[in-house]
C-alpha cells in the first residue's frame, strides 16, 4: 500500500512541476523520490512474485510472471506520447502534461483497490 501511494504522490508533484517554475533543484527532488517509490514498489512486485512460483519450475515461472506483470505498461507507454501530444492541444503545453501527470495518478487507484481487495480476503 504505501509504494502505490508514494506512486501516486511523485506523479502529482510531476503535475505540480509541469506548471510550476522551473527549478532544476524541484525536479531533482521529485525525481530522487520517484525513485524510491519504484525501488519499493519493485521490491513489493519481485516478493510477490516470487511466493507465487513453485520450487520445481521457479526460472520458468518467474520469468513469465514478470513478463506478463510488465506487458500492460510497455503497452501503454508506447501511446503516452500520443496522449500528451492531445492532451496538449487540448490544454497546452504545460496543462497537457499536468492532465497527463494526474491521469497516470489516477491510474493507480485500481491497484489500490485490488490490493484492499485482497488483503480483506487473504487477510
Amino acid at each position: 500500500m504505501p509504494g502505490s501511494f508514494l506512486v501516486m504522490l511523485t506523479n502529482l508533484f510531476f503535475a505540480y512541476i509541469a506548471i510550476s517554475e522551473k527549478s532544476l533543484i524541484s525536479l531533482s527532488i521529485i525525481v530522487a523520490l520517484d525513485s524510491i517509490a519504484a525501488g519499493v514498489v519493485g521490491t513489493v512486485n519481485i516478493t510477490f512474485l516470487t511466493s507465487l512460483v513453485s520450487k520445481k519450475y521457479t526460472a520458468v515461472q518467474y520469468a513469465l510472471f514478470t513478463s506478463f506483470m510488465m506487458l500492460p505498461g510497455k503497452i501503454l507507454a508506447g501511446f503516452s506520447g500520443l496522449i500528451i501530444i492531445k492532451l496538449g492541444l487540448i490544454f497546452g503545453d504545460s496543462y497537457g502534461w499536468m492532465s497527463f501527470f494526474i491521469i497516470t495518478s489516477a491510474l493507480t487507484i485500481p491497484s489500490i483497490l485490488l490490493i484492499r481487495f485482497y488483503k480483506d480476503i487473504y487477510g
